[in-house]
C-alpha cells in the first residue's frame, strides 16, 4: 500500500489503522524501524523530509510540554490509547530514537470491550478466579478499561515492566 502503514515493514494495529493515510507525493522512504512492544515506537525516515516517529508519549518524548502531557494523562485515564506523532530532521540510526524530536500531534484510539467481557469477568470472579490485568500499555488506560469490564482491583494494574523475573516468581500466589 502507498500509505503510512505501507511504509512500516511490520506495522502494529495502530499503524494498520492509519494504513490509508497517504504518504505525500514525492516523499520517498529511506528507512524504517518497525514497532516493537519493547521499544514502544516505530519510525519512518523520508529522504529530505526527516524522521517521523509514532509511539507511547512517555517513551518518545518523556519531557513532553506540560499542557500536552496533562491532556495525554486525561485521555489515558478515560480509557483511550494515545500515540504521539513526533518529527525530527535527523536520520534514523540503528533502532534508536532520533534527537531533536518535536511533537507534531497525537492519535487517540477508543479501547473497546467485547460486549460479553463484563459478564465473563463477573462469572469468573463469582467462581473465585482472581482476574489480573497485565499490560505494557499506559497503566491509566489499562485501569479504565479493566474497570469498565468490572475487574476487581482494576485501578491497580500490573505493568509488564514491573513483573518479577523467573518462572517461580511469576507463579507465586498473590
Amino acid at each position: 500500500r502507498g500509505g503510512w502503514g505501507g511504509a512500516d515493514p511490520a506495522p502494529d494495529a495502530a499503524v494498520l489503522a492509519a494504513r490509508d493515510v497517504p504518504v505525500p507525493p514525492g516523499w520517498r522512504v529511506r528507512g524504517a524501524v518497525p514497532f516493537s512492544s519493547q521499544r514502544k515506537w516505530s519510525a519512518v525516515e523520508f529522504a529530505g523530509r526527516g524522521t517521523w516517529v509514532v509511539g507511547a508519549p512517555d517513551v518518545v518524548m518523556p519531557d513532553l510540554e506540560r499542557d500536552h502531557a496533562r491532556a495525554v494523562r486525561h485521555l489515558a485515564s478515560e480509557g483511550h490509547r494515545v500515540l504521539l506523532l513526533a518529527h525530527s530532521p535527523e536520520p534514523l540510526a540503528d533502532a534508536a530514537l532520533p534527537g531533536s524530536l518535536a511533537c507534531a500531534g497525537w492519535a487517540v484510539f477508543e479501547e473497546r470491550l467485547r460486549a460479553s467481557a463484563p459478564e465473563t469477568v463477573a462469572y469468573l470472579q463469582a467462581q473465585g478466579v482472581a482476574v489480573l490485568v497485565v499490560s505494557g500499555d499506559d497503566p491509566r488506560t489499562v485501569a479504565a478499561v479493566a474497570a469498565r469490564a468490572g475487574i476487581r482491583g482494576a485501578r491497580r494494574p500490573a505493568h509488564a515492566r514491573e513483573l518479577p523475573a523467573g518462572d517461580a516468581a511469576l507463579a507465586a500466589p498473590l
